[in-house]
């Protein structure tokens, strides 16, 4: 994978593109989440809130349009009518010294902690407990001991007891994954859409290009200075095609530029060979007759000469042989610019 990304740059850029969108993505989902979490809670908060209204008006309604022992009965069947509903986990009635009255008995620690701080303080309180591991939403409301059940009940307690109702959160539960799951859905989809549509779009604009210019520069490498880079766009890549082809028709001419010169160059080379071989062959022949007649004058003016024009002849004679060797030198020079001298290694010794 991490040599996939090294080597392409689709990889690169269309790995880059999936981590914003994921991280992006991700940020709005929770948020989404979070909010869609808060208003299922609420909702399901509201809806606790009127079911225990409903359970203590109901309670009221009954006891005052009961007669007798009816009562109880009237308000029983109203009760488990009310706790028939599929979402209602329980409801409790307590009496006024926290002892159930209706519902279950066994009665948890945090229930039985919260049913006396409202009996105490005739504050409503609410919680989340968990069993099973499920989640209810767990409300506790006080039963006013109002003048109308004063007939009954006296006026010695503030409270005549209180209602616990607890409600399952399993449909919010519910709803919030169904959330995750579309919003999962609609994400994978959307991405594997997008990465699609990017790619292809990705190809065509940049990389299709890009690949053209890698061939054409491999066949400028390969010594094909007419290839150039066909590219139609106005965008970043056309102006780095058009400024590449500029680079090669420069240099283009430069090599042809080059090229002319080296021929020049050869030429002038060559041109200095044939006069240096020339002026070699023309200065040897006026030199070979000046060395054969001073040679000539030495041997033939024995007892002839004197001793001064005999050293004249001799001075004549050596500095013509020299200059003869700095000619064939010369010669010889010219000819191994010219590629026509053979040139033989020896070893030689460097100690005197």
């Amino acid at each position: 994978m991490i040599s996939l990304f090294r080597k392409s740059l689709e990889a690169k850029i269309l790995g880059l593109v999936m981590g914003v969108i994921v991280v992006g993505f991700g940020i709005f989902a929770w948020f989404d989440v979070s909010r869609d979490t808060r208003d299922l809670n609420n909702q399901k908060e509201q809806n606790t809130s009127q079911l225990s209204s409903n359970v203590v008006n109901s309670i009221q309604n009954t006891m005052l349009a009961g007669v007798g022992t009816s009562k109880g009965m009237i308000a029983t069947n109203a009760l488990e009518k009310l706790r028939s509903s599929p979402e209602v986990d329980r409801i409790e009635v307590y009496s006024n010294q926290g002892q159930a009255v209706f519902g279950s008995s066994d009665v948890n620690g945090e229930a039985k902690k919260q049913v006396n701080d409202v009996l105490n303080t005739g504050d409503p309180a609410s919680y989340f407990e968990t069993r099973d591991d499920k989640q209810f939403l767990v409300q506790v409301l006080p039963l006013p001991n109002e003048v109308s059940c004063q007939a009954c009940h006296f006026d010695d307690q503030t409270r005549r007891g209180a209602v616990l109702v607890s409600n399952s959160m399993s449909s919010v539960t519910q709803a919030i994954h169904e959330d995750k799951v579309r919003m999962a859905e609609v994400f994978f989809g959307g991405l594997l859409i997008l990465l699609v549509v990017l790619g292809l779009s990705l190809r065509a604009a940049v990389l299709k290009p890009l690949r053209q210019m890698v061939g054409v520069i491999h066949n400028i490498a390969d010594g094909d200075l007419n290839e150039r880079v066909r590219v139609q766009s106005q965008d970043e890549v056309g102006n780095l095609a058009d400024s590449f082809n500029k680079m090669t028709d420069n240099l283009q001419a430069s090599q042809d530029n080059l090229r002319q010169v080296n021929l020049h160059l050869l030429e002038a080379n060559r041109l200095k060979s044939e006069f240096l071989s020339v002026m070699s062959h023309e200065l040897r022949t006026p030199l070979n007759a000046i060395i054969g007649f001073s040679e000539v004058l030495k041997d033939e003016g024995d007892g002839h000469i004197s001793d001064r024009q005999e050293k004249s002849l001799l001075n004549i004679e050596t500095s013509g042989r020299h200059l003869l060797q700095l000619i064939n030198d010369l010669l010889d020079l010219a000819r191994y610019g010219s590629n026509i001298l053979d040139i033989s290694r020896e070893d030689i010794s460097t100690t005197p």
